[in-house]
């Protein structure tokens, strides 16, 4: 099953879809999450979708899914801290609405192997 992003409108976000706009923010595990909480899941979600259609990504481009991946790896306290509340009740059916779409204008669940 094919997918597409949703909102794609590079220009407005600096030459970069919006998930990908998004996703740059990996690094904010290193704030505190009442700074951030609310801004986490859209990064999660983000990053999810990105990995749904990185065979379509540019290889520059997809190098941002390995430093945000890294980023998370070496910090996996603070990863666990930040994912902890989306990762338990995050609902994986709907959780990529407005992220992405397939030929039919479905939205794939996050698979389980994100999360």
């Amino acid at each position: 099953m094919a997918v597409r992003l949703v909102d794609d409108d590079t220009e407005e976000f600096r030459g970069v879809t919006f998930a990908e706009y998004v996703l740059e923010r990996y690094d904010i595990i290193t704030g505190t999450i009442e700074e951030w909480s609310e801004d986490w899941a859209e990064v999660l979600y983000a990053r999810s979708a990105l990995e749904l259609v990185r065979a379509e990504l540019p290889p520059d481009r997809a190098k941002l899914l390995d430093a945000t991946d890294a980023f998370w790896r070496g910090h996996p306290r603070a990863f666990n801290e930040f994912s902890k509340y989306h990762h338990a009740r995050a609902k994986r059916d709907t959780a990529l609405i407005g992220w992405v779409q397939d030929e039919a204008g479905n939205t794939p669940p996050i698979p389980l192997s994100h999360w």
